[in-house]
């Protein structure tokens, strides 16, 4: 995962509706200092990729064969359907 979508997940901001969906806390070392370090907890951070996981699982299905269809439609060719309704 890239620092960029580490902190999408992180930090409130206009794109997650300042509500972030993994609580974390950013804390630096004095008062006047420029970086700091995020505190982020495994649990909740694991939990919620979890939880997108199983969405974006079904969606990928149904999006592949969707495509699936669509690819063999331009090709002029029929896209057969096995019993569990994969391809």
């Amino acid at each position: 995962m890239s620092r960029g979508a580490m902190y999408e997940l992180i930090a409130p901001s206009e794109r997650n509706g300042w509500r972030p969906p993994v609580r974390a806390s950013y804390r630096k070392s004095r008062r006047g200092a420029r970086r700091g370090t995020w505190s982020i907890p495994a649990r909740e951070l694991f939990t919620h990729l979890l939880s997108l996981e199983a969405d974006s699982v079904e969606r990928f299905v149904v999006d592949s064969q969707a495509r699936a269809v669509r690819v063999a439609e331009k090709r002029g060719g029929r896209v057969e359907q096995s019993a569990g309704g994969e391809q």
